[in-house]
């Protein structure tokens, strides 16, 4: 970044409105233009599975599908340190990462057009699709009753003959501590590489309810989280150590056989805080 600092420091510093906002950006000289986002943390910050990074990310999958897989290969910027959330979103969607950019005034102007993403902190399903499975009077329920809640709303997924054309049948549910079905989100990620069923599970369900994964809830997904969904639960859980992951499928490629809920994985240690970190199961595949 050496001789590309001045550039790097003069657009953030264009950029940013004020000292408490997160900025994130990327040029994208095909199209000579700037794409960025802001994002003003909420009082949650540390619980909210949103950030200007992945605002950036989502959004331009979202709003400029045909290309975006290539835009998010150039390197990304950003004002602020990355959570594991952040990072994990990157290495499964994006590719490289500058972060803690320092805003400076160098007297420099911009060349490219810039683009603001911004709007990608909406909730994307209802709950209204899982009423039946609400209303259904489990006595005692087990693991594998929920499991199979998911399992079902997966194999209801329409699939194409052309794979690259439909969602992966992957469906993920959040059972509060009463065995109560608080939010489920399904695979929608054939254009937009970054809507993984838990990710969007999280997602809709903070900006419905301001909060974060509730202490003792259980999260049923139908194949291994992978490095980005993994990241994003252990951000957003009120308590890590009192939250659970099942799923039925494990998933060996590179981006999900070790996540940071899997001890002692390189992202665990770089997340963990204290040695009890470093020590908690929370992720079981039932079988």
């Amino acid at each position: 970044m050496t001789l590309l600092a001045p550039i790097i420091e003069q657009t953030a510093f264009s950029l940013r409105q004020n000292e408490y906002e997160q900025i994130a950006f990327l040029f994208d000289e095909t199209s000579h233009s700037l794409f960025y986002s802001r994002w003003a943390p909420g009082p949650n910050l540390t619980k909210e599975p949103y950030s200007a990074l992945t605002q950036l990310i989502q959004g331009i999958y979202e709003f400029y599908p045909e290309m975006a897989r290539k835009r998010v290969r150039n390197r990304i910027y950003a004002t602020f340190s990355p959570t594991e959330m952040c990072l994990g979103m990157v290495k499964v969607a994006a590719k490289r990462l500058t972060a803690n950019v320092t805003p400076k005034n160098h007297g420099l102007t911009h060349l490219l057009d810039p683009i603001e993403i911004r709007g990608f902190n909406r909730p994307i399903f209802e709950m209204s699709g899982i009423e039946p499975y609400k209303k259904v009077s489990l006595i005692n329920p087990t693991h594998s009753d929920f499991m199979n809640i998911s399992i079902q709303r997966a194999s209801e997924m329409p699939q194409k003959e052309q794979r690259y054309l439909s969602n992966r049948p992957i469906v993920a549910i959040l059972v509060s501590k009463e065995n109560q079905l608080l939010s489920w989100a399904q695979n929608t990620n054939s254009k937009n590489r970054t809507l993984h069923a838990e990710t969007l599970l999280i997602q809709n369900y903070y900006t419905l309810t301001q909060q974060g994964l509730p202490i003792d809830s259980k999260i049923y997904t139908t194949l291994k989280p992978c490095k980005m969904c993994a990241a994003m639960i252990w951000q957003s859980a009120e308590d890590i150590r009192r939250l659970k992951v099942f799923y039925q499928t494990f998933d060996p490629g590179p981006n999900a056989a070790q996540t940071v809920l899997n001890p002692p994985s390189f992202e665990r240690k770089r997340a963990s805080r204290c040695h009890e970190d470093l020590q908690i199961e929370i992720e079981t595949q039932l079988i």
